[in-house]
């Protein structure tokens, strides 16, 4: 099942509840992508396992799974440049290279997610880290 929230990243954890309940899932069993600013734009990270990091999502997810041993694929976009702050950078405009780099980390990303199911987590990460 692909899922995405309708609620507010900071609460995103809701929604991962809400999907771990209603369909017994174990946390191991849900797969959160996101986005990462401490990554270079259209970088990929997959990780079984691990802290926040700072990403409030993240943060909000561990905290309503009880759990941080969910596996996580991050997709970089990069870190804002000059005097724009970090919510105005997150919620603004890309870059037309910007956008060029994520657009063609997403179709990555659907393959590392075929990966990850075709072969498991270790595999994925080998291939796709």
């Amino acid at each position: 099942m692909l899922a995405k929230p309708r609620t507010y990243m900071n609460l995103s954890g809701q929604a991962a509840r809400y999907l771990r309940d209603r369909f017994s899932a174990s946390p191991k069993q849900i797969l959160v992508i996101c986005d990462d600013m401490d990554l270079p734009a259209g970088k990929l990270r997959l990780r079984a396992d691990g802290s926040a990091g700072g990403h409030n999502g993240l943060k909000s997810i561990i905290n309503d799974l009880g759990s941080q041993d969910f596996p996580r694929l991050r997709i970089g976009i990069g870190r804002p440049r000059g005097q724009t702050g970090n919510v105005d950078y997150v919620l603004g405009e890309m870059s037309r290279d910007e956008r060029a780099l994520v657009h063609e980390a997403i179709g990555r990303t659907a393959d590392a997610v075929a990966a990850l199911l075709a072969g498991g987590i270790d595999r994925a990460m080998n291939t796709y880290n």
